[in-house]
């Protein structure tokens, strides 16, 4: 039976153990009309298999190093004990460029789900935890950062009720781990 509470950063190096991995094969590549100026359009396309693993993005270590933890919220989902799940989202951090300085605004830092417990509702749980944490402090809006290559994502954002918000195609162009066909969707949700 899988559990789920909200934890402090005591956990933290058991959710760095929680694998979030992507299976790759199509992506949503954006058709633009007059090179933008009459909007864009979302297609799905097919691309060469493979693995993208998100979590060497996402080190909790890293997380308490750089940043005041202390309006943060961690959530995370045990089977028998072990770590199968998690949810991290947070608001009124000092210099956290994704904020873009509004203090109404929070964010879904990082949500993961190990491969063998996936599409068993446990997302949703972890997901609907911060939400309603992030109403609890008084929020806005939930702001949530995906890729156009992480379709299941996309398709579960739009699920819960957000709405994609900006796309951002050069977002990752430097990143020498990341296809070029990567790109950034940011995607609001109203609280």
């Amino acid at each position: 039976m899988v559990e789920f509470h909200q934890v402090d950063t005591s956990y933290l190096e058991q959710y760095n153990t929680i694998p979030m991995q992507v299976y790759v094969s199509k992506i949503l590549q954006p058709i633009w009309i007059e090179n933008g100026l009459g909007g864009f359009r979302l297609e799905e396309k097919k691309v060469e298999p493979y693995l993208k693993d998100l979590a060497s993005y996402a080190d909790t270590a890293q997380w308490q190093a750089e940043f005041d933890l202390s309006h943060w919220a961690f959530f995370m989902a045990f089977d028998d004990g072990k770590p199968v799940g998690g949810s991290a989202v947070l608001g009124k951090t000092p210099n956290l460029r994704m904020l873009g300085g509004r203090d109404d605004l929070a964010l879904l830092w990082d949500i993961r789900v190990d491969n063998e417990h996936k599409r068993n509702g446990i997302g949703s749980r972890l997901f609907d935890m911060a939400v309603n944490w992030a109403r609890e402090q008084g929020y806005a809006q939930l702001h949530i950062e995906s890729q156009n290559n992480n379709l299941p994502a996309c398709r579960f954002y739009v699920h819960k009720g957000a709405q994609l918000g900006a796309v951002d195609q050069y977002a990752y162009y430097l990143d020498k781990g990341s296809p070029k066909h990567e790109m950034q969707l940011i995607w609001y949700l109203d609280l």
